[in-house]
């Protein structure tokens, strides 16, 4: 049966891909970041050279936009930031694929070091973390799992994602521009939200949730359903043939070989099984 196959449940549970410093983008954006902060922890000149600094970047020094993603601050910072990776890092990669998961960390955390330009300009304090890159992450599993429920830590209070996400993305407007704390950029959370959001709207479009869906009802065949994940974007029945085909091709290259359409037409003939 397709649900005793190894390779589905590791892929279902997470284990196949986004495992801990295991195959994927999640394992592999976790190692290459914890080992550029302990480097960085015996060498503290790092962050002189490698941070986002708004002079270093109008000078073109615009290899800084990408590696102040790797820096962290300390302990805490890097901790919070890589558990939020590795959190929802693991279900999105599995939704999206490698390639795209990559595209949309890259894109997250440029779109916040963009917008920290353009409101530090003249600023010549640092900027390090990869905190809007998170974000982006972040929001990206909210448009693909709206209603799935999740226990905050402080304080422990259970709530959907999409209200987690942006309660979370208004809390970070008040804070930069209210006053908040002036030692964290809370305008590159920001950034990571808006470069996250857009780049899955824009691949995916109303097949994921959507911040105009607060103002509709919701369509009566939505691709998400209530306190459900994704489920599929064609609803024709999986012909025994085409399943065949999926699974001699996983034997032979591996599950990572499938395409984002194969990978979509393997999990419906999955959750055809299930209802059965």
């Amino acid at each position: 049966m397709l649900d005793q196959r190894d390779y589905m449940r590791g892929r279902r549970g997470g284990h196949q891909i986004g495992c801990l410093f295991g195959p994927g983008a999640v394992g592999t954006i976790l190692l290459f970041t914890i080992s550029t902060f302990v480097m960085q922890s015996f060498n503290p000149g790092m962050i002189f050279n490698l941070s986002l600094v708004s002079q270093g970047v109008f000078d073109g020094q615009i290899y800084r936009c990408f590696t102040y993603m790797l820096l962290h601050g300390g302990m805490g910072h890097i901790f919070f930031n890589m558990w939020g990776l590795y959190l929802f890092g693991n279900m999105l990669e599995q939704r999206i694929g490698t390639q795209r998961f990559y595209m949309l960390y890259l894109i997250s955390g440029l779109s916040g070091a963009a917008l920290w330009l353009i409101f530090n300009r003249y600023s010549v304090a640092p900027c390090i973390g990869a905190s809007g890159a998170v974000f982006g992450i972040m929001v990206a599993t909210a448009l693909f799992y709206p209603d799935m429920r999740i226990m905050l830590l402080f304080p422990p209070i259970p709530m959907k994602m999409k209200t987690f996400a942006f309660a979370y993305a208004a809390i970070e407007i008040f804070l930069e521009f209210g006053g908040g704390d002036g030692n964290i950029a809370h305008i590159v959370h920001l950034g990571g939200f808006i470069g996250g959001y857009a780049y899955i709207k824009i691949l995916y479009g109303s097949n994921v949730w959507g911040i105009g869906s607060i103002f509709k009802k919701k369509p009566r065949h939505a691709l998400y359903d209530r306190d459900q994940y994704i489920l599929f974007s064609n609803p024709e029945k999986v012909s025994q043939e085409e399943l065949d085909r999926l699974l001699d091709k996983i034997s032979a290259d591996g599950i990572n070989s499938l395409s984002d359409d194969e990978m979509e037409t393997l999990r419906r003939a999955r959750e055809e099984m299930n209802r059965r």
